[in-house]
């Protein structure tokens, strides 16, 4: 919802937003920081970008169209001074040390987690950079990859904290991802051999998410483990 609200906050003059959608992503992040703050620790810098790269385009002033995430900055500010005044624990940077406990090839495990929205963002760059769902959520994987590579909890170092972000960055990706590929097979010209080889790329590498996916969430019914 947040993703929906703010690109729809960014729209053209034509088309601008009422001050209840405003209202609507304040509650939203801040219903989500309340339940668990990694989205919106990746969130609130994506929705920093994002403005300034559409601040031109809608000419919508940035303090006035930032304005709806201040709430939830002080929810955070809450957040981390209960948790961390006085606590053994704290937060410290690293160089991929957590990722480095559940595998042993950060890069392939990148390639192999990514590998169809990745497949989509290179042969589709020039449109999906039009696409505003698929431009957040692509902000937001960046971010969250540099917090779980580089940032970790020290009392909690091996739980991986600040992985969830990026978890859900990747299911972000693979919603808006799915969408266009989807709609882009309705557009686009059938008869085309190089359009066919390219969706059939794109639909085995969905196709290999789809089926670990299932093999996956069968092995957790079974009994075992996340990893």
């Amino acid at each position: 919802m947040s993703v929906i609200l703010l690109a729809k906050l960014q729209t053209t003059q034509e088309e601008r937003p009422t001050f209840w959608h405003g209202i609507a992503l304040s509650i939203a992040l801040v219903i989500s920081a309340i339940m668990k703050p990694n989205f919106v620790l990746g969130f609130l810098p994506v929705g920093i970008i994002y403005l300034l790269i559409k601040r031109k385009s809608t000419g919508h002033g940035f303090f006035r169209s930032f304005l709806p995430f201040t709430p939830v900055i002080l929810v955070l500010l809450l957040q981390y001074y209960f948790s961390y005044q006085g606590s053994s624990s704290g937060i410290s940077f690293t160089f991929f040390g957590v990722w480095k406990l559940y595998s042993k090839h950060i890069f392939f495990s990148i390639l192999l987690g990514t590998a169809f929205p990745l497949s989509m963002l290179a042969i589709r760059f020039r449109f999906l950079l039009r696409n505003d769902f698929l431009l957040l959520s692509w902000l937001f994987w960046g971010i969250t990859f540099l917090q779980f590579s580089f940032i970790a909890e020290n009392k909690y170092f091996a739980a991986g904290n600040f992985s969830w972000g990026y978890n859900i960055a990747l299911w972000l990706l693979f919603i808006f991802s799915s969408a266009e590929f989807f709609s882009w097979l309705k557009k686009e010209n059938r008869e085309a051999n190089f359009y066919k080889s390219k969706v059939i790329i794109i639909f085995l590498l969905f196709s290999l998410h789809l089926t670990s996916g299932i093999a996956y969430l069968a092995k957790q019914l079974s009994g075992g483990q996340y990893y």
